[in-house]
């Protein structure tokens, strides 16, 4: 008989944005976006120059903002709220895909997509490095290197923001878009007097 006593677990959730968000995709092409470099002539993918988009969508930060304290209630139980630090948008083109990255100095990271299309993923990779590679006769979260989501439409995702993570290249013929935002708690956090930080709420709801 084998017991399984689940130590350390990292796991992507998956919340659904209300559907009366159909003007979203026209709203994110009104943004400017960064002009292209050498590095974005390759990737083909562009990141909105305003890194504070949310505070001009606000319905939408709304529904996010609540997915997030739902996060930090049910999942993380925290009982800090939460507080949004930046919100960009991305545009990415046909083929067009970005290098992999954490983000850092945040609690988790979200993603909202306002399209669905089997040829639009992100790929998350597994912080818990593999050192043995057997020959595996199934994928599992034990033995995989990375996964592949392909998002729904109106899906918001969020994952810790020590994960590193990509867009893998659009393989359909359509632009890619995508919100991105990261997330601190508010308020008191540490585990003693010693390291006790105190986050002020400078940028949320």
């Amino acid at each position: 008989m084998i017991k399984e006593i689940n130590l350390f677990r990292t796991s992507l959730y998956e919340y659904t944005i209300p559907d009366n968000m159909d003007n979203i995709e026209d709203q994110f092409k009104s943004f400017t976006f960064k002009k292209p470099t050498d590095e974005h002539e390759v990737h083909h993918s562009f990141s909105t120059i305003d890194k504070q988009v949310l505070n001009k969508l606000t319905d939408l930060k709304n529904h996010i903002y609540f997915s997030c304290k739902n996060y930090m209630r049910e999942v993380l139980s925290y009982e800090n709220e939460p507080e949004i630090l930046s919100s960009w948008i991305l545009k990415t083109l046909p083929k067009g895909k970005s290098g992999s990255h954490i983000h850092e100095n945040s609690l988790f990271t979200g993603v909202y997509y306002p399209q669905h299309n089997p040829g639009m993923s992100v790929r998350l990779y597994n912080p818990v490095k593999r050192y043995f590679s057997g020959s595996i006769k199934k994928y599992s979260p034990l033995n995989c290197d990375f996964y592949d989501h392909v998002p729904k439409k109106n899906s918001l995702i969020i994952f810790n923001s020590n994960i590193e993570h990509r867009i893998n290249p659009n393989l359909s013929n359509l632009t890619r878009y995508s919100l991105a935002f990261t997330v601190m708690p508010r308020g008191k956090f540490g585990s003693s007097e010693e390291n006790m930080c105190y986050f002020k709420s400078g940028n949320g709801i």
